[in-house]
């Protein structure tokens, strides 16, 4: 009997610690881009604000392993209320007010890669409680300098 009883506490002490959890629950960032179908997270962005004729711009930086990408946002100056912006091709120069331009990189791609598609594009710019910006980017086509590759972009990024 008392061998019976050992075994059956053993057991039991076994199945409760064969199911404990390890670490923590994965999280899922609120923040990132798809470009051409791969997940990037923003780790940290870096804003630069407008200086003469060269425009404001916040940087999103994925710098996961295998991932070393950036999204860049331009604004003629960094935007200090929640908006529509029309997206306009290049990488800043000459933005109106509500106008926004967009640039990529990848590892994979090693160059700068910017919107040059038509007009009409909208982008959601907010502004989060801690005043961070906050870039709702829906699927557009980005192109390389050489006019030859193009990528597919969509955004939901917030500064960190």
């Amino acid at each position: 009997m008392k061998k019976k009883l050992t075994l059956f506490v053993a057991t039991i002490a076994i199945l409760f610690t064969a199911c404990s959890k390890d670490g923590a629950d994965p999280v899922i960032s609120d923040s990132g881009w798809f470009f051409n179908g791969v997940a990037h997270f923003v780790v940290t962005s870096a804003r630069t604000e407008p200086t003469g004729t060269a425009a404001g711009k916040i940087v999103f930086r994925d710098s996961n392993k295998d991932r070393n990408a950036t999204l860049t946002v331009y604004f003629k100056a960094i935007p200090q209320t929640a908006g529509v912006y029309n997206l306009v091709q290049g990488v800043g120069a000459g933005l109106a007010a509500n106008e926004i331009a967009v640039s990529a990189t990848q590892q994979a791609t090693s160059s700068n890669v910017a919107y040059a598609g038509a007009a009409g594009v909208k982008v959601q710019v907010s502004i989060t409680d801690a005043g961070k910006i906050k870039v709702d980017i829906p699927e557009i086509t980005l192109t390389s300098t050489s006019g030859t590759d193009t990528y597919k972009l969509s955004a939901f990024a917030s500064e960190r």
